[in-house]
């Protein structure tokens, strides 16, 4: 049985190094890659020392071999701007005015998590400077992001995010143009996600109705699955948003205005919109209580909403008891994986089968695209089966009449091709 191996393994740039010691002086041994490199003397006593010298050895091993560009050699590699340092750049720049494109908080928050990791990696293989990030550890660095728990999405965007910096970098004539290279990156598709189906809604909705303490949920419940309202949007929701007289709440989103408004809003698409009250939505939010001033929403003694406190609130005493009535398939979202955001699944979805223009659902839920909106359209099995059942393949008689009148829409009209007449006031949801 061969020794164990004692030796560090370094993954450098291009190739993988073993590090030892002779008589206190570093080495790097190359030959386990697939092109043999032999052994080689970095001539320092220190580690870090050592590390830097292995990193221009693997760089001039990669020219060597045709695998690098040779000017890159000519540049002394210890010096050149620092990871943290451009970063940190990148960083300052997204501080700007958001009338002048600066990133939310909570945009800043997701850069900074993703950025940590290739922070881990960068220090697992010895890249220090911006000049080191190339295609190849690119790629590797996806390969190491890519672990069982972790999302395709997850990764497609921390490798994003480095690229996106250090073309940031390029721009900003901090790193050398030579450095930049073009990377083919596909965005993964989104995860299958659940829609309640109608019965399931019911279902909610009664829960919460026999629950006293759970009233507030029903009302967030109803307002969530009649608008197709984000959660976050509907926790900003002003009294001064909802138009009674015209039938219309307003979505606002204070992104880049003129002047400067305490608590400020924005939505994700950074544009506001109208969404018509729907008859259940007149009647949940004049059923709410207290001053209709600020927020239509509230947390206790007035406060804000707690959103962590509140999804725990709706997934253990709401969907947890329920999920055993509606049981899924195994390893497919049910039931027991909804959440706020499924009701505006539920929403767009159950208006294309009420037969609402797509147009006017993608206006509705504010996306920029009616891609985007068919995202979120799930194809009930009730009203597929209906269909089916009205299709006539053998040409004897009619098809039997499907319980949907609305039928789903392509383009705006019905499947037998029919344009759909406009939905009567308040009959959207």
């Amino acid at each position: 049985m061969p020794a164990k191996r004692t030796n560090p393994e370094v993954q450098c740039e291009f190739f993988k190094w073993i590090l030892f010691k002779r008589k206190g002086v570093y080495f790097a041994d190359g030959r386990s890659n697939r092109i043999k490199l032999g052994r080689y003397t970095l001539g320092n006593l220190d580690m870090e020392a050592a590390r830097r010298a292995l990193f221009h050895l693997d760089l001039k091993m990669a020219v060597s071999k045709g695998m690098a560009d040779p000017d890159r050699l000519r540049r002394n590699p210890t010096e050149g701007l620092t990871l943290d340092s451009g970063f940190e750049i990148f960083m300052s720049f997204g501080k700007r005015p958001k009338a002048l494109g600066g990133t939310t908080e909570s945009t800043k928050s997701n850069q900074k998590s993703h950025w940590g990791f290739f922070k881990r990696y960068a220090q697992t293989t010895g890249i220090q400077f911006w000049h080191q990030v190339n295609k190849l550890n690119l790629a590797n660095f996806a390969t190491w992001r890519s672990t069982p728990e972790t999302c395709p999405l997850t990764v497609f965007f921390s490798v994003g995010l480095v690229k996106q910096v250090l073309d940031f970098l390029i721009r900003e004539k901090k790193v050398p143009a030579s450095c930049k290279f073009d990377l083919n990156l596909k965005k993964p598709k989104s995860n299958p996600v659940h829609c309640y189906t109608q019965e399931e809604y019911r279902a909610i909705l009664e829960r919460c109705h026999k629950d006293k303490g759970l009233s507030q949920l029903k009302l967030i419940a109803t307002v969530l699955a009649h608008t197709g309202m984000r959660i976050s949007e509907l926790f900003k929701l002003k009294w001064s948003d909802i138009d009674f007289n015209n039938d219309v709440i307003h979505i606002e989103d204070e992104h880049g205005i003129s002047h400067k408004v305490a608590d400020s809003r924005s939505t994700k698409s950074k544009k506001s919109r109208e969404v018509p009250i729907h008859s259940e939505v007149r009647l949940a939010l004049e059923s709410i209580k207290g001053p209709k001033t600020g927020r239509v929403f509230k947390g206790r003694n007035g406060g804000r909403i707690c959103y962590k406190s509140l999804k725990a609130k709706f997934v253990d005493r709401v969907i947890q008891p329920l999920a055993a009535r509606f049981p899924g398939r195994p390893g497919k979202p049910s039931f027991a994986d909804g959440r706020f955001h499924t009701f505006r699944h539920f929403f767009c979805s159950r208006c294309a089968q009420e037969g609402v223009p797509e147009v006017v659902v993608q206006g509705w839920l504010g996306h920029s695209s009616s891609a985007i909106t068919r995202l979120y359209y799930h194809q009930n099995r009730q009203v597929s089966v209906d269909w089916m059942s009205r299709v006539n393949l053998a040409g004897s008689g009619e098809g039997s009449t499907p319980s949907c009148t609305g039928g789903s829409l392509v383009g705006g009209r019905t499947l037998k091709g029919r344009k759909n007449q406009a939905p009567s006031r308040g009959k959207a949801g």
